[in-house]
């Protein structure tokens, strides 16, 4: 469990505890820290998530169990994309970070216990990793915070893990398109 602040206006604030014991909701927030995103200007007041296609008919009815969520197709229809105006859900995953290089993975979830910490990492592998020969993981990130934290996330499960740097060029194309990327 921890305790945060909620925004109600300008002036007053209502403080909301969040138990953090439920293992498919702990899932959804490792998933969003590799997919999902705030949306708003300075104070952002939804958050995305995007999900291949392959995996929609799996996540989203998990999804839907912490939030309402609508569902658009994207440009090509190898992705969707769920939108949801959860005020607190949106002031909790803000403590994830804003954009990508900027993430991180938050004490309370460092400090969770074993079980629930893995349904984290499970929520994570499953957006921006892998488990290959059911043993070895591999994420993929642009943030030095996501992969020091994930690090000591693993060796408190009892997991030795190795971080490696990959300089990449500055645009890719992916799915016929032509995007910018950082190095990982």
């Amino acid at each position: 469990t921890f305790t945060f602040k909620k925004k109600l206006n300008k002036k007053s604030f209502k403080e909301v505890t969040v138990v953090l014991d439920d293992p498919s909701f702990l899932f959804f927030l490792g998933y969003y820290l590799g997919n999902g995103f705030l949306s708003g200007k300075a104070n952002p007041t939804r958050f995305e998530v995007s999900v291949p296609a392959t995996k929609i008919e799996k996540l989203a009815p998990l999804f839907e169990k912490h939030s309402h969520f609508n569902w658009k197709q994207g440009s090509t229809s190898n992705v969707f994309t769920g939108e949801s105006s959860n005020v607190i859900l949106v002031q909790l995953l803000a403590m994830f970070g804003h954009k990508a290089s900027n993430k991180t993975i938050p004490d309370f979830i460092l400090n969770l216990p074993k079980d629930l910490l893995e349904s984290f990492l499970k929520g994570y592998l499953e957006s921006d990793g892998y488990v290959r020969d059911g043993n070895v993981s591999r994420i993929t990130t642009v943030s030095k915070n996501i992969a020091y934290r994930y690090q000591q996330a693993m060796l408190k499960l009892g997991k030795v893990t190795t971080i490696r740097f990959q300089k990449r060029p500055e645009t890719c194309i992916i799915e016929g398109r032509t995007v910018n990327q950082k190095d990982t």
